[in-house]
This record gives structure tokens, C-alpha cells and sequence, in this order.
């Protein structure tokens, strides 16, 4: 179900499919965070991390239908003018209506649907929250590893020598 798209050139509804890590159509999304990092929780996959609520994340799934400019099937989705999809797209997280601000065709690559979203700020800390795509029908519920933006907080500094307790030069950290 997951990965099933329906032709709709012949009337028939699309239905959203987002493409998970597993091959199930279940548990953690592909997604990428707003700095191209993969979104899941910090390691499970390498240089994965949870995106923080209020930043936005791109959601790579399938089934969106026709879209505008229409694009035929096998062909590579334009990058002028963006192959958008037709009629409306929403997106639940944890419960909650994400603001959609693209859902298009991926520029550059063939058949991939990108819908890009900006995370609602009063998201809970989840590495599995709820993830919901709907156009003309429901897709099945997968997750998205989300960090409260309550929660979230970056340190950085120096390296220092572990014997003289001098800095080390052009040495930092951040976490």
C-alpha cells in the first residue's frame, strides 16, 4: 500500500505513499531535515538527527497524481517551471495540520513526490511521531524523528591541551 500509486490520467484518485527506511511502508519516513541531513533519531542511521518543531522538513513519497505542467510518465520533473501537484495536499504530524509549502514532483528526478512542510512549533520530543500525507485519500500513518524546540540547544567551545590546559589552536567543538 505504502508504494502503490494509481494511474489518475483515467479518473482514478491518487494514493499517497511515503517511502520509509524499511521496506514495510511503516516506521520512520524518508525525510530530510532542513540542512539536508536525514531526519531520525540520532544514530539510527548515519548523520541522522531529529528536526527541531518550527523548522521545515522535505517528505519523499509517491502517488501524487497529475500535476502542473503535466509530466509524463519516466520523464525527469522539471526545475522550470516546478511540476506542482493539482489539488490540495495536507499533512498531519503528531496530530497536528503541518502548513504545506510545496508539493511537487522533485525537480531532477523521475516519479518522486516532495512535499515540503514546516514542522508546528509545539511539537513534542518524538523519535516517532505520528506522520500523516492526505490528497484525495489518506496514506498510512509512518513517523518523523522530531526535537522540541523547547528541548533543543547547541554548546560549543575550545579544545584544550589535557596537560597544560592551553587551547588548542583552530581546535573547536560544537555539539
Amino acid at each position: 500500500e505504502a508504494l502503490h500509486r494509481v494511474d489518475d490520467r483515467h479518473g482514478a484518485d491518487a494514493a499517497p505513499g511515503v517511502f520509509t527506511v524499511g521496506a514495510t511502508g511503516r516506521g520512520q519516513a524518508i525525510a530530510l531535515n532542513s540542512d539536508f541531513s536525514i531526519n531520525a533519531s540520532f544514530d539510527s542511521l548515519p548523520g541522522a538527527r531529529p528536526e527541531v518543531a518550527g523548522s521545515y522538513i522535505s517528505i519523499i513519497a509517491t502517488g501524487i497524481g497529475n500535476t502542473s505542467p503535466l509530466v509524463a510518465d519516466g520523464q525527469v520533473a522539471p526545475d522550470s517551471p516546478l511540476a506542482v501537484g493539482i489539488g490540495e495536499t495536507m499533512v498531519t504530524i503528531g496530530g497536528v495540520q503541518a502548513q504545506v509549502l510545496f508539493s511537487g514532483l522533485a525537480p531532477g528526478f523521475v516519479g518522486l513526490w516532495q512535499i515540503n512542510v514546516l514542522l508546528p512549533d509545539n511539537l513534542p520530543t518524538n523519535a516517532a511521531t505520528g506522520l500523516r500525507v492526505t490528497k484525495s485519500r489518506t496514506g498510512g500513518e509512518t513517523t518523523l524523528a522530531i526535537a522540541s524546540r523547547s528541548e533543543y540547544a547547541a554548546v560549543s567551545g575550545k579544545v584544550a591541551d589535557g596537560l597544560s590546559g592551553a587551547a588548542l589552536r583552530n581546535a573547536t567543538v560544537t555539539l
